[in-house]
């Protein structure tokens, strides 16, 4: 395998949504496809709790 170009990480944030089982079922609910030329399923919908943006610029 030769060099990764990026740093790969993970960030945990206890209590991050405020209503986290919104997220699940979007989550559970929603349509996903495979594009043909990335690895993985991307959404076809987007959900974002109200404030996330600035929640993941404050952390």
């Amino acid at each position: 395998m030769g060099k990764i170009q990026y740093n790969r990480f993970l960030l945990v944030k206890d209590n991050f949504y405020l209503n986290p089982s919104n997220v699940l079922d979007v989550a559970l609910n929603t349509e996903y496809y495979e594009p043909e030329h990335v690895t993985g399923f991307r959404s076809k919908l987007v959900y974002h709790e109200k404030g996330v943006k600035q929640k993941l610029e404050k952390y």
